[in-house]
């Protein structure tokens, strides 16, 4: 029987920790662990060089959206999701942490059925999991980096700039969080309070993983 794949996909606010706790995973879960992000895929493709420079020319066209806190349009990012993904399983990754992936219900959607293909020919499991914090910590998060850039002069990133956070925001209520629902009502979301210390979450997200190799 081939090895089974576990798919965890992390969502969120911003500022509400997917990326620190989708690395402190990879980290438990070692070399067979990959890390995906949608937006590490779009700025890899933009600086044009590296592991996803080959996306530059079918992304560059979305740059000034996304710089302005929208989102690549669905069958784009999808489509380049299920090529990584595939790419990765030939190099013999097994775990998959996606951050801020599927965004949209047209993206879960599609993400749903490249699971039941995989589904085709490996065992698989999947986790989605939202992190959840107010809009008020999301934004006290953002405003305390740009402040801490700012005492170090530094430029603050991009994401952290006030008026991307009000449009993030506005993105995640509008089109995410509608995704969301459908996953609680269908009984495939765990909720985890973000809100705690990096290690509480770290523990309860450890906890509430199902059908992945216990940490």
């Amino acid at each position: 029987m081939a090895d089974a794949l576990h798919f965890i996909f992390i969502n969120g606010k911003g500022s509400s920790g997917k990326d620190t706790q989708a690395e402190l995973l990879i980290s438990a879960f070692g070399d067979k662990s990959k890390r995906i992000s949608t937006g590490e895929i779009f700025w890899g493709a933009m600086k044009g060089s590296g592991e996803f420079a080959r996306y530059h020319e079918r992304l560059t066209s979305y740059s000034d959206q996304v710089r302005r806190g929208g989102y690549i349009p669905d069958p784009v990012i999808v489509e380049i999701v299920r090529e990584v993904v595939t790419g990765y399983i030939l190099e013999g990754k097994r775990i998959f942490v996606f951050t801020g992936f599927p965004r949209t219900e047209p993206q879960l959607v599609e993400t749903d059925k490249m699971l039941r293909e995989l589904e085709g020919m490996y065992p698989v499991s999947v986790n989605y999991l939202q992190f959840e914090v107010s809009d008020e910590i999301s934004k006290g998060r953002a405003e305390g980096r740009r402040l801490a850039a700012d005492i170090k002069g530094l430029t603050p990133r991009p994401d952290d700039l006030e008026v991307t956070v009000e449009r993030r925001l506005e993105a995640f209520r509008t089109l995410t969080a509608p995704m969301l629902r459908r996953l609680e009502v269908e009984g495939r979301l765990i909720t985890i309070d973000a809100s705690p210390t990096i290690g509480k979450i770290a523990k309860e997200t450890r906890l509430r993983l199902r059908g992945v190799e216990r940490l």
